[in-house]
């Protein structure tokens, strides 16, 4: 089922929020959101929304997952970059919606 139009209410996007927020403050660990965002929210994402921003949003995601895999990023570094895409993310659903 395809989600469309809800920019900032759409569910895909408010589910990867909570989620992402939780890693972030450091209530639920990188292994768990990796555990649950790969098989819920990667795999399926063209299947959830149409909405390209949040499609771009997950791959971003998906993308600072993987360098961080790399040594790429610190998982201090992680957690910010991955702030910075929620932000930038929210804002541009925000302007798309008004």
């Amino acid at each position: 089922m395809v989600s469309e139009g809800k920019g900032m209410h759409d569910p895909v996007l408010l589910t990867l929020h909570e989620r992402l927020e939780a890693y972030i403050t450091s209530v639920s660990t990188l292994r768990s959101f990796h555990e649950w965002f790969v098989p819920n929210v990667l795999g399926p994402i063209e299947d959830l929304t149409d909405d390209q921003t949040i499609v771009r949003l997950v791959y971003a995601v998906e993308l600072r997952l993987s360098e961080h895999d790399d040594g790429i990023w610190t998982e201090r570094a992680l957690k910010r970059e991955l702030r910075h895409l929620l932000h930038t993310a929210s804002k541009t659903l925000q302007l798309a919606t008004a």
